[in-house]
């Protein structure tokens, strides 16, 4: 099944930053429309190939990188899908949903091949163990859930001392495993789950964390507005100037670590072209703010292409965007 697409031009704000240029001032950016609710996950496969989408209309949709069209819409959960994620080999997607339930699919038939359930609230974040034998999910309930993803067993639940576990995510080299709450992030023994750091500083729910790709930063966005950096060794704090404009929703990191994205929610009319905004890692500066989406919407979902090439994101209008980064070189 095909759906509509539309090519257009978005706009990007460009920053001279320290030295560093950023070359065109235009961004070649895609529309792909097909959603009827705010689309609130996105992902890659591994191989760049195919990207996956979630959304607050209960589906998801596997997408074509090449040609931009949908190759699949998966359905069956009942109630919103607010993450989605492949696993390291790309032969399974695993989306989750409110409706507490983690779905795995298997990408070359479509089909759904098994349902995980048990003492989870509803799903808000989800992601794979490096070596791909574990599953990882959060929950409004506390919990934190590990499955197996060879036999689909749950092989650890514990919990968080806050009630909303808003995001989870495995370190580059499987040992350690983070999440985050309200106004803190904590570090997880990968293995054995005890507690081994807890990191405060953001003062409200924290809707995004993410490892840089060596593994020595860990990034955290929340609805406080800020985006903070932490030396992994050191637990060194790093506030990001964002001016406090808007919510934080997602955050990512290129692959070769130099830059990272933060999808946000601007709060006031001035901010609105701050919806897309990347920051240099090394400076710690926002070098670009990317607008497209429909003007007084927001971004819930930032993901980069294994390549680098591409930066997709999904908003409260319904749509994703897929902005080619080519243009964007540092000297």
């Amino acid at each position: 099944m095909q759906y509509p697409r539309i090519v257009c031009i978005g706009m990007i704000t460009l920053f001279l930053v320290g030295g560093a240029s950023w070359a065109g001032t235009n961004l070649p950016m895609v529309t792909l429309i097909g959603h009827t609710g705010k689309v609130s996950a996105v992902a890659f496969s591994p191989d760049g190939t195919l990207f996956a989408s979630g959304s607050h209309d209960c589906s998801v949709r596997l997408w074509d990188v090449a040609s931009k069209r949908c190759l699949a819409v998966l359905t069956g959960h009942t109630e919103r899908v607010n993450s989605v994620a492949f696993s390291p080999d790309g032969t399974l997607l695993a989306s989750g949903s409110d409706d507490r339930t983690v779905r795995l699919w298997d990408v070359a038939s479509r089909a759904c091949m098994a349902t995980l359930s048990g003492r989870m609230g509803g799903v808000k974040s989800l992601a794979f163990s490096p070596d791909g034998s574990l599953l990882a999910a959060s929950a409004d309930n506390k919990m934190i859930t590990l499955w197996s993803v060879a036999s689909y067993q749950n092989t650890a639940t514990f919990k968080e001392t806050m009630n909303w576990v808003g995001a989870v995510a495995f370190s580059p080299d499987g040992t350690l495993l983070t999440t985050g709450t309200m106004g803190r992030v904590t570090l997880w023994d990968a293995l054995s789950h005890e507690v081994l750091t807890v990191l405060t500083g953001h003062t409200s729910t924290i809707k995004s964390v993410v490892f840089s790709p060596d593994g020595t930063l860990l990034s955290s966005g929340s609805a406080d507005k800020r985006i903070k950096l932490t030396n992994v060794a050191t637990h060194r704090v790093t506030d990001l100037p964002t001016e406090r404009s808007g919510y934080v929703n997602s955050l990512a990191f290129s692959p070769d670590g130099k830059l990272l994205a933060s999808g946000e929610w601007p709060i006031a009319p001035k901010w609105r072209d701050r919806q897309i905004r990347l920051w240099d890692v090394a400076t710690k500066q926002c070098v670009a703010t990317l607008t497209g989406h429909v003007p007084a919407s927001y971004v819930l979902c930032v993901a980069f292409s294994p390549d680098g090439k591409l930066l997709a994101s999904g908003g409260s209008d319904n749509t994703i965007r897929l902005w080619d980064l080519t243009s964007l070189t540092t000297p």
